[in-house]
């Protein structure tokens, strides 16, 4: 008799579990359908920050046909919104950087390095956009084919479009930070890293600072994705040079060199 009871007890308690996990599930698929709908209805939610209004800037028509084109190439983008500010937060401190360094020399334009392109949306947005500020792009990837998929030809295929030989494009295919020795050019005034790896990325950063011009801009996209030591690693690191920087609030970090 108290052996039944129990198992009685067992059933009803795994009863009880099961509702409760398909409650729970339940909820959980609600409340993704809804931010999913949301989304695709609303521009005013982009990566992990939500804007009560719609930012007008970010669905201009130049910069929204650009960035859609080319965000839309790449399987890892699920939603295209994801990533929709984090670019255009980087063109504008393009934007800065090239006006800090036409307050140095006039007639200089900007020498770009990014490192881990795959298809090359924010390259891509800037040669677009900005290709009369360029002076020459500088593209580090190991640009591996997924699925058959030349990824190299399709981000050199992007970028060609939009240069019409105004500025000069360079491929480095490698890895980094070892990659940062093929560079022909000894000073950058504008760096964006998106490696994935946040070792890789401070590793890279750390090797690259020699190359960075006065008042020169670089951005890390994953920044605010890092393990907390790493995030401290980084900003002890920035402390210990006396290189200002500032937390954005779409996770990226931006640093300008010289501002402190």
């Amino acid at each position: 008799m108290v052996l039944r009871k129990k198992n009685k007890s067992i059933n009803f308690q795994g009863k009880i579990k099961l509702i409760i996990k398909t409650k729970f599930e339940y909820f959980i698929n609600k409340v993704t359908d809804s931010i999913a709908k949301l989304s695709s209805e609303k521009t005013g939610i982009y990566q992990n920050v939500i804007c009560k209004r719609d930012l007008d800037a970010l669905n201009s028509s130049n910069f929204q046909e650009q960035y859609n084109s080319i965000a839309s190439q790449d399987p890892y983008l699920r939603n295209i919104n994801n990533i929709k500010l984090r670019t255009h937060f980087i063109l504008h401190y393009f934007d800065i950087s090239y006006a800090l360094l036409k307050n140095l020399n006039e007639s200089q334009k900007v020498k770009c390095c990014f490192m881990g392109v795959r298809h090359g949306t924010v390259a891509s947005v800037i040669s677009n956009l900005r290709k009369e500020n360029v002076e020459s792009f500088f593209l580090i990837d190991n640009f591996k084919d997924i699925n058959g998929f030349d990824i190299i030809q399709n981000t050199k295929n992007n970028l060609n479009s939009n240069t019409n030989g105004k500025f000069k494009l360079y491929f480095i295919k490698g890895f980094l930070p070892e990659a940062i020795n093929d560079l022909s050019e000894d000073k950058f005034n504008f760096l964006h890293i998106n490696l994935g790896d946040p070792t890789w990325e401070i590793e890279s950063f750390k090797k690259f600072i020699p190359k960075l011009s006065s008042y020169s801009v670089c951005i890390i996209d994953n920044y605010g994705f890092y393990p907390k030591e790493k995030r401290k690693e980084l900003r002890n690191l920035l402390e210990e040079k006396k290189i200002y920087y500032t937390e954005l609030p779409t996770l990226q970090i931006c640093i300008m060199s010289d501002l402190n």
